[in-house]
């Protein structure tokens, strides 16, 4: 057994395209993935019928598959009637085998779903019930979101009565769920505190914040890990004099400022501070300075001039009508 199990990972490597890097890590989930053909306990599963199904049949590159197998080992256990099954489905609902295997490639887990029709049918009736959002909108917000068909119904339904409680129109129930970065698989709790955080703390009315997430939709997941208070704290850390009325404003404004990594915005705070020596306290562009690329445009151009002038306004350095 041992010595075929040496050819079979040159098959992998020299027929399917696999690093062996690749073969390490995917035998630590799938130790089958190395075994001969002749030796795998059934015939309907494996990277050869994974390969036939998604290569020959359906016309994908191999590259595809790779990817696929390596992201999640476990659709090597699927047979030919698991794939078939999950491609007639979504065909169903109006999707191509191109935009199925994007889904797939992006929601690897949702070949693992159990009676996903059902499944379908259950979380467009929710999209329905709560908003008049149809079928093929929801399928709309799937194409941008593969994991909405993982979801479970609870914690949807949880959302769909928050987005009704905030006044949430339709249009904007989809904006959002299609282009907030994953709204529907993080916590209500999250979404709640955003809500709770800015009209409490900095007294910006829901409507207001609805149409900054209308403006920004992923704005909606800045509450994560309590991002927003951090972000706020960071800004009047190094701008003691600014009042509640200014953050409001700030956050109102520039909501696009807060979508900013917290890696970048420290990044930037601590280059101007300890790189440049500088104090933000007396600086006339920040915050909105955090709006500049750190490394294409902030360090580049402070490198620059530092070395040839003493004394510099970061104003002019970074004018904040440059784009």
């Amino acid at each position: 057994m041992e010595r075929d199990i040496i050819p079979q990972e040159e098959i992998l490597i020299s027929e399917y395209g696999f690093l062996k890097e690749e073969v390490n890590f995917v035998v630590r989930y799938n130790a089958k993935f190395v075994l001969p053909e002749a030796h795998q306990s059934s015939q309907e599963i494996g990277i050869k019928v994974l390969s036939d199904f998604l290569v020959k049949e359906k016309g994908f590159e191999m590259e595809a598959v790779r990817t696929l197998v390596v992201r999640y080992p476990y659709v090597l256990s699927k047979s030919l009637s698991d794939f078939k099954v999950f491609f007639d489905t979504l065909k169903a609902e109006g999707l191509s085998d191109v935009e199925i295997m994007k889904a797939l490639l992006d929601c690897p887990k949702l070949i693992s779903k159990k009676e996903l029709n059902k499944k379908i049918k259950e979380i467009q009736f929710i999209f329905r019930l709560y908003h008049q959002i149809n079928e093929a909108e929801v399928n709309d917000i799937f194409r941008n979101f593969p994991y909405l068909y993982c979801c479970e119904h609870n914690k949807l339904q949880k959302f769909m009565g928050e987005f009704r409680k905030y006044r949430f129109t339709k249009e904007q129930i989809i904006k959002v769920c299609s282009q907030a970065g994953g709204i529907l698989a993080s916590k209500v709790s999250n979404f709640v505190g955003l809500f709770d955080t800015l009209r409490l703390n900095h007294q910006i009315k829901a409507k207001d914040i609805v149409e900054v997430i209308d403006n920004f939709p992923e704005f909606a997941y800045q509450n994560k890990r309590d991002l927003i208070r951090r972000k706020v704290e960071l800004i009047r850390k190094h701008q003691k004099t600014l009042s509640d009325t200014s953050v409001r404003t700030i956050i109102k404004r520039h909501p696009d400022l807060f979508i900013k990594s917290w890696a970048s915005m420290e990044a930037k705070v601590n280059y101007i501070t300890k790189n440049l020596g500088r104090s933000l306290q007396q600086e006339k562009a920040f915050p909105l300075i955090l709006h500049f690329n750190y490394n294409q445009v902030i360090r580049p151009r402070c490198e620059l001039i530092k070395d040839k002038v003493k004394h510099f306004e970061l104003s002019e350095v970074l004018p904040l009508s440059d784009e």
